[in-house]
């Protein structure tokens, strides 16, 4: 079987991925040769693992292969390809859940960083500015989190909330879960979820439900003070109606 890595690798990439496949494939790295060679790789090739075939210029130009059955992208979506760019007959899956931990810990961070105003405080403090007696934040203990797809980022950022005290209204596909949550449902809670958090966090994938799932008259329901993270595709938030900047 052979195994053909499309991105450019770095940081040790290639010698992990020669070490996870030794024993079971030939991995073969695009990088090691000229573009006018990639037709002949791509015909030579079983399973591809890429970032973005379609932008690494695979298939196109009329280039086929009847050998390539599986594309592994490393992202953890699909929706930045065109699947009728690809033959139908190829299998293609997503590393989803893969960024949960990372993509959790930035949330939160921003979720601190907000709620303490850091970047005001800090902007203020850079000009020479101190005054402890207007200085007001929010506290965590006991604040609302409502998370927007409770899938692996969002039960991750769940997790790492927890010890703050902060309670969790969740939303997903099924209405259920097996984490520690106060309230878990759908979209069609959406409007709950909105008016009793403090902090709201956008973690679920891109769709047709989700596309401009979030817009002025949802932003209208939340509270004045409320934080929105959002962590997921940028389409969920609907920018131009919500008109963020007077939210800011």
């Amino acid at each position: 079987m052979k195994i053909l890595v499309t991105f450019k690798t770095m940081n040790g990439q290639r010698t992990l991925l020669e070490i996870c496949f030794e024993k079971n494939a030939e991995i073969i790295f695009m990088e090691d040769y000229p573009a006018d060679m990639r037709g002949n790789l791509l015909s030579d090739t079983d399973i591809i693992l890429s970032w973005n075939p379609e932008q690494e210029g695979l298939f196109s130009a009329g280039v086929t292969s009847e050998r390539v059955k599986f594309i592994q992208l490393l992202s953890a979506g699909y929706d930045h390809i065109n699947l009728e760019s690809f033959p139908k007959e190829i299998k293609i899956a997503t590393n989803q859940g893969a960024y949960a931990s990372p993509m959790a810990e930035h949330a939160a961070a921003m979720m601190l960083a907000l709620s303490k105003r850091l970047f005001v405080y800090h902007n203020q403090l850079a000009e020479g500015k101190f005054n402890q007696l207007k200085s007001f934040t929010k506290s965590l203990n006991n604040s609302v989190l409502g998370i927007v797809g409770f899938g692996s980022i969002g039960k991750a950022t769940s997790r790492l909330m927890n010890p703050f005290g902060v309670r969790i209204l969740a939303l997903n596909t099924t209405g259920k879960t097996d984490e520690e949550v106060e309230f878990i449902g759908t979209l069609k809670d959406l409007d709950y979820v909105l008016e009793n958090s403090d902090m709201l966090l956008i973690s679920c994938p891109l769709n047709d439900e989700t596309n401009g799932l979030i817009n002025k008259q949802k932003l209208e329901i939340m509270k004045d003070d409320a934080v929105l993270i959002n962590v997921a595709r940028g389409q969920i938030m609907n920018y131009l109606a919500a008109e963020l900047t007077r939210y800011q």
